[in-house]
């Protein structure tokens, strides 16, 4: 039994799907688990998924790390596993959102496109100000 990946230095973005993968001889069932946390807790993902899928598509979750981990192992002899513990760990970056530049002046009236990039952020509110940040106003709501 070998788990693929993750692999050591991988950058896996919350809310983003990755896939677990593995190779596998003579298992028929997987044990799939993780830790966030530098592998002082680990959580089952699935207790029993089949070995042969050599693969499984996870959505990761809304926790930033350092030093996460994925286990694997066969559900009837759990002494045969694999896992990127303890020298290859992979990260899950804090959230970001970078927007792209506006013009400086607008007319009133003009219809100005707003766009970003993001990483890590499932919907977001827009909000602009008129008076140097001091205050604003809210324009635009739950925006996936």
């Amino acid at each position: 039994m070998q788990l693929k990946k993750p692999a050591a230095g991988d950058i896996w973005h919350a809310l983003s799907v990755q896939r677990i993968e593995w190779s596998t001889a003579n298992i028929d069932n997987i044990k799939i688990e993780t830790s966030l946390d530098s592998g002082r807790t680990w959580t089952v993902l699935l207790s029993s998924y089949p070995a042969s899928a050599t693969y499984y598509e996870w959505t990761v979750p809304e926790k930033t790390s350092d030093s996460c981990y994925i286990r694997i192992s066969d559900v009837l002899d759990p002494s045969t596993s694999s896992s990127n513990y303890k020298n290859n760990p992979f990260k899950i970056p804090a959230p970001s959102i970078s927007i792209d530049p506006l013009p400086n002046a607008v007319f009133a009236g003009t219809v100005l496109p707003i766009s970003w990039v993001s990483s890590g952020i499932r919907k977001l509110n827009i909000y602009v100000s008129f008076d140097n940040k001091a205050t604003y106003t809210k324009i635009a709501d739950t925006i996936p």
